[in-house]
């Protein structure tokens, strides 16, 4: 009796990189991440990072920390504001690297320290752009504690709204990043900063306000927290290899 042939081994597949992974090393060799790309791992290419964005990144993950710069490259290109990158932004994307392009502002972190006194700080990786007292929210309408990115700027607006005992303002502010709903960062004269005052705004000197808003851009982080701006030794390089083995192994036949 004759032997039934073997069944036919499935042909080997190409290897798919991850389309987290590619937008990762897209925005990094144009410059949108604070991390760089050398064709094999991500790494830092300064000696020491803010510890929060140490935790935002790794290779292959879609943290707060790539949302934020592909959002900062969506409005560099005209594209709708996205956390997930479509094939317009990857077609830009193409288009930047093999044009030699890069992104036209350096990339910004802006860290608010609720301890007080309160202060805020803007950090790039050519090092500390600006620091200064800041106000944030008064009991019962406090500052949401998180990361978020910045999603709409203006240099002038009359906020609106009601005080906590219900009385009805109208306040001028300049130079405008809201991040985390109506809370942003802005300028608002007072006679003294470096404690609550606000209404969950991070209310800023209007001799600091232009600067900071000159750094930020849409989609830069805002950090709050109830600790000091600190920072940490970046690690050694970031390989993606392990994520390319993972996929491999994947798509290998079972044995």
């Amino acid at each position: 009796m004759r032997r039934a042939a073997p069944a036919a081994r499935p042909a080997p597949q190409a290897l798919a990189v991850s389309p987290v992974l590619r937008l990762q090393e897209e925005l990094a060799q144009l410059g949108y991440l604070p991390v760089a790309w050398d064709g094999q791992s991500f790494y830092y290419p300064e000696a020491t990072v803010p510890a929060p964005l140490l935790a935002m990144f790794a290779p292959g993950q879609q943290t707060p920390l790539v949302t934020g710069a592909l959002e900062t490259f969506e409005e560099d290109h005209g594209l709708p504001i996205s956390p997930a990158a479509g094939p317009a932004v990857f077609k830009a994307l193409a288009a930047d690297i093999a044009a030699g392009r890069s992104a036209p502002q350096a990339y910004a972190y802006a860290f608010v320290d609720t301890q007080l006194p309160e202060r805020i700080t803007i950090w790039s990786p050519a090092g500390i752009l600006t620091q200064s007292f800041a106000n944030t929210g008064t009991p019962g309408a406090t500052t949401a504690p998180g990361t978020y990115p910045v999603y709409l700027r203006l240099t002038f607006q009359v906020m609106r709204g009601k005080n906590l005992s219900g009385t009805p303002y109208a306040d001028p502010v300049h130079w405008i990043d809201y991040f985390n709903g109506g809370d942003a960062v802005h300028g608002f004269y007072r006679a003294a900063y470096g404690f609550p005052q606000s209404l969950g705004c991070v209310e800023v000197p209007l001799s600091a306000a232009q600067r900071i808003y000159d750094e930020l851009q849409i989609g830069s982080l805002v950090t709050v927290a109830s600790q000091p701006f600190s920072l940490s030794p970046a690690p050694g390089p970031l390989l993606a290899a392990g994520l390319a083995e993972t996929a491999q192994r994947a798509q290998q036949p079972g044995r």
